[in-house]
């Protein structure tokens, strides 16, 4: 080979080298900016993102069909704007779910999620305690969470409605969730009213009194609550 083939072959060379670097470094400043090239429209296209943040942190995700074990907080990048499905769940726990709009530029979060016991260990503690004291507790727990017969209001925002008269209402310390009352059922929402969960089921159809409070360091895992005479504890997560 000759000097001037040989001068030619290594111009190449670096030629691909730095086309490939410039292109290397584009499509990486692109990503960073949130944009993706969508094969099937064959154009570049800005993204967003999911961010999740769950209690317990170890969770299965479930998104779009595909499921994979993750620790949260955990995003979703690079999602091109539509709707997704995602479920998170774990063994002996409700799963959680919600259906995210993702928008150009933008990311749908779920910082709060939380997952209750599908079935919460119960104790009798009805000479342990006072059914005035989870009055107080209750009172104290209710904020301006307000019932209007059927309906569930925040902050004088509606939240829900069911077919059937709310009893009593309590909201988490994070104002993420709302424990209440309807019929035997005490159960657990989220505050926008999706994922609405039973957590016990009482004895007796009337007003319970009840109050959530917090031990070993995990916020409300607790539940204290009264069934006609009787008074009880309930670990719900």
């Amino acid at each position: 080979m000759n000097t001037r083939a040989r001068q030619i072959k290594f111009i190449i060379l670096w030629f691909f080298l730095i086309t490939s670097f410039a292109i290397l470094t584009t499509v990486l400043l692109l990503e960073a900016y949130g944009y993706h090239f969508n094969w099937k429209k064959f154009k570049l296209v800005k993204t967003g993102m999911i961010i999740l943040e769950s209690s317990p942190r170890d969770v299965t995700m479930n998104f779009e069909g595909l499921k994979k074990e993750i620790t949260t907080p955990y995003s979703l990048p690079k999602l091109l704007p539509g709707n997704y499905g995602v479920e998170i769940s774990r063994e002996g726990y409700a799963t959680w779910s919600r259906n995210f709009i993702v928008e150009v530029g933008r990311s749908s979060e779920a910082r709060k999620i939380v997952l209750y016991l599908r079935e919460p260990k119960i104790t009798d503690i009805t000479d342990k305690n006072t059914k005035e004291k989870i009055i107080d507790q209750a009172k104290s727990q209710t904020g301006t969470l307000r019932i209007k017969d059927s309906e569930i209001w925040l902050n004088e925002k509606f939240l829900t409605r069911f077919s059937q008269p709310v009893l009593s209402a309590i909201l988490t310390s994070d104002d993420s969730h709302v424990v209440f009352q309807i019929g035997k059922d005490i159960k657990v929402m989220d505050v926008d009213g999706s994922n609405i969960i039973n957590l016990i089921e009482l004895e007796n159809a009337q007003k319970s009194d009840f109050a959530l409070i917090t031990t070993n360091f995990i916020i409300e895992d607790k539940l204290i609550y009264t069934d006609g005479n009787k008074i009880f504890e309930a670990k719900i997560r």
